[in-house]
């Protein structure tokens, strides 16, 4: 009995064998770097996931303060300042117009301007009034009042105070 006999190796045969080996490496080399990839990628992902859910969750239900419309409603001194400011600018045009033309205008339209919540009534041919009324609360300005008296430090409100002080 004798140790079986191998054939003989060709080097047509050992450069196959080379080139499976090479092949086969290099698919363990790919395959190892793919795969760590995979699963860091599938990680972000889910962790990722998982924040935009929890951020999700909590703009919908804790509604935060920075998320909402502001209030613009104007403060009630505002609104104050500002119908008085529009009374007194409305009565200098009136008085400008007496100026120009030497009589009071009969409407407002004649002065130019119309604001909305002003009301011009000509008490005879030299006095008139001028009331302003914003929601509940309105003005009434005479011809011949102090301006001082009617204004007085409610341009605070309007800002005008800390232009003119700049």
């Amino acid at each position: 009995m004798g140790v079986p006999e191998r054939a003989p190796v060709t080097t047509d045969d050992a450069q196959r064998d080379a080139r499976e080996a090479l092949q086969e490496i290099m698919k363990r080399h790919v395959a190892m770097q793919i795969e760590p990839r995979t699963r860091h990628r599938t990680n972000v992902q889910a962790i990722t996931a998982i924040v935009l859910c929890a951020a999700t969750v909590y703009l919908w239900t804790a509604n935060p303060s920075w998320l909402r419309e502001p209030d613009l409603k104007p403060t009630p001194e505002y609104s104050d300042a500002s119908l008085r400011w529009c009374v007194y600018v409305t009565s200098q045009r009136i008085e400008q117009y007496r100026l120009a033309h030497l009589k009071l205008p009969a409407s407002l339209m004649q002065t130019g301007s119309v604001p909305g919540g002003i009301h011009y009534v000509r008490l005879d041919d030299q006095h008139y009034r001028v009331e302003g009324q914003n929601g509940v609360h309105s003005i009434t300005f005479h011809s011949g009042d102090d301006v001082k008296a009617l204004l007085g430090d409610h341009l605070d409100a309007l800002g005008f105070a800390r232009r003119s002080a700049s």
